[in-house]
């Protein structure tokens, strides 16, 4: 809390900070030589209170346990969109291996006609 002070030359009027309380100065105006007027028995009792009020509250936070915050239920729309993306997952894995399969098959069908028209050929005895 500044400390308010006259000087008593001039008459010039000024706040100083609590650290130069009972300390000799100058007045900024005309330079007279001053000391700073000291803090009262109240002030200095509710300097060391609220010094002493910051420190306890710093130790209370430093010991206050972390909270983790709560995790969230998932909404409906969470629900459903997360059951849509395993059925989607799945039928992209289901079209994967169908298309192994027909992949697969059209080979069994290929070689299928190149036989039997090798043995149509064969039959008529060009082969």
């Amino acid at each position: 809390m500044p400390i308010p002070f006259q000087c008593s030359v001039c008459g010039f009027s000024a706040l100083v900070e609590d650290a130069m309380a009972g300390r000799p100065g100058k007045c900024p105006e005309c330079d007279a030589a001053l000391r700073i007027p000291p803090l009262s028995a109240e002030e200095v009792t509710r300097k060391k209170e609220t010094a002493e009020q910051a420190r306890l509250a710093k130790i209370a936070d430093e010991l206050k346990p972390e909270s983790k915050p709560t995790p969230e239920k998932p909404s409906k729309e969470a629900k459903l969109l997360a059951s849509i993306n395993e059925k989607m997952a799945s039928v992209e894995q289901d079209v994967r291996r169908t298309r192994e399969h027909v992949g697969c098959l059209l080979w069994i069908v290929i070689a299928s006609i190149a036989l039997s028209f090798i043995g149509a050929l064969m039959q008529l005895g060009r082969y």
